[in-house]
């Protein structure tokens, strides 16, 4: 009688090269260590500081990182992407007021997770590439939401148009203008 084989056919497991595994997760302990330092409020990342938190040496800090705002853009972005795929479909038809407070609930616990990367992020002079698309990018989305979740409004008239809502909605996005006696920013 033939013996038959009970493997499951599909691909072969990929192995993974200890060093190169052992690399990825020290580099995420650092981004890691950063994004919780971020969380307690922290604006300043010293390698030394970041160093401890993630449980490792200075120089092991800058084997992974060109410099600390190489790190800062990394951190940031994941804080950004972490956002991304925590916010859930909001209900665009029924009652508004439950759409709105529904808006309300989500933008709110948003805002309380995303302000100490947003804090951050407004303090950087030139963020990179990657930050300010992943960062434009979720104002856009937040735009969309807004739009879709109040587009029967919109529909009948009488609602504000979209760029005035879209200051209203999302903080942050226009530059302060400075009072007459202030130097602008």
């Amino acid at each position: 009688m033939a013996e038959t084989d009970d493997r499951v056919p599909g691909p072969a497991p990929v192995r993974v090269d200890g060093r190169t595994e052992r690399g990825r997760r020290t580099r995420d302990k650092i981004v890691d260590a950063l994004l919780d330092l971020l969380d307690e409020g922290v604006v300043e990342f010293p390698a030394e500081r970041v160093a401890e938190r993630a449980g490792v040496s200075r120089r092991l800090v800058f084997h992974h990182f060109a410099d600390m705002s190489e790190l800062v853009d990394l951190a940031i972005t994941r804080r950004l992407e972490q956002l991304a795929e925590q916010i859930r479909p909001l209900p665009v038809t029924g009652p508004r007021r439950v759409r709105v407070g529904a808006l309300a609930e989500q933008r709110a616990r948003i805002l309380e997770w995303i302000t100490p990367a947003r804090l951050t992020l407004m303090r950087i002079d030139h963020p990179s590439p990657r930050i300010q698309q992943v960062t434009d990018e979720a104002f856009a989305d937040a735009r969309r939401k807004v739009e879709e979740i109040f587009a029967e409004e919109r529909g009948r008239g009488g609602c504000t148009p979209a760029p005035q809502l879209e200051r209203r909605v999302v903080p942050g996005r226009y530059k302060k203008k400075p009072k007459p006696h202030e130097k602008p920013i």
